[in-house]
């Protein structure tokens, strides 16, 4: 079946996604596989603007705080404590110098 915009979009809607984590390896299906670990790191708050052709955009940048040596390759997202999904870093638009940026005008949900 081929997705409509506007099904697209309630369905990306209906995920109240409020938080990210940052992983080091591919976080599996349950989300909690090779989480970061370091004391400066702590997973955060997000919020994702409303759904538009199929995509919806994080409403602000994330910043986290990095220890020296952490490696991220993975994103997680959750809603409360039920993981959502994951993405591969490089398409996640990722810096780091100390801190990690999930950036917001280049992180959307897409189906």
């Amino acid at each position: 079946m081929i997705s409509s915009n506007a099904l697209k979009n309630e369905m990306l809607n209906a995920m109240a996604i409020d938080s990210v984590s940052l992983h080091d390896g591919d976080p599996g299906e349950n989300g909690t596989d090779n989480e970061l670990a370091s004391a400066s790191y702590a997973r955060q708050s997000c919020a994702f603007n409303a759904a538009v052709n199929g995509s919806r955009q994080l409403s602000a940048d994330v910043l986290f705080d990095l220890a020296n040596g952490d490696a991220v390759a993975w994103i997680g997202y959750w809603e409360g404590t039920t993981f959502k999904g994951r993405v591969d870093v490089t398409d996640a638009n990722m810096t780091a110098d100390g801190q990690a940026i999930l950036q917001a005008a280049n992180t959307a949900l897409n189906l």
